[in-house]
């Protein structure tokens, strides 16, 4: 009988899967540390640039310094390592705190 209204395409038939969910989490997770990853890296990467550049665009006077002038290519290059060490720390701690290294 359950051939025959399976034949006519009476039957039908419906399958849940309840781990796609628990699945869709971690590979979003694992996307969202990914893309962190490579953001720190390009960070760090265009910082190194940015410092080892022999052009300087213009000099900026930091009075936090005493008053020093700094070219403006350092300036960018710091806050880039600045910028790549905040995320990479945000990274590592958001990574030890699922406890999954």
């Amino acid at each position: 009988d359950i051939l025959k209204s399976a034949a006519k395409g009476e039957t039908r038939i419906e399958m849940r899967h309840n781990a796609t969910e628990d699945l869709s989490l971690r590979l979003e997770r694992l996307g969202n540390r990914l893309v962190v990853g490579m953001v720190v890296s390009a960070s760090i990467l265009a910082a190194s640039l940015i410092l080892n550049s022999p052009l300087k665009i213009m000099d900026v006077t930091l009075d936090v310094l005493g008053g020093a002038t700094v070219p403006l290519t350092a300036v960018l290059g710091v806050s880039g390592y600045f910028i790549a060490t905040v995320l990479g720390v945000w990274l590592i701690l958001s990574i030890l705190r699922s406890g999954r290294l």
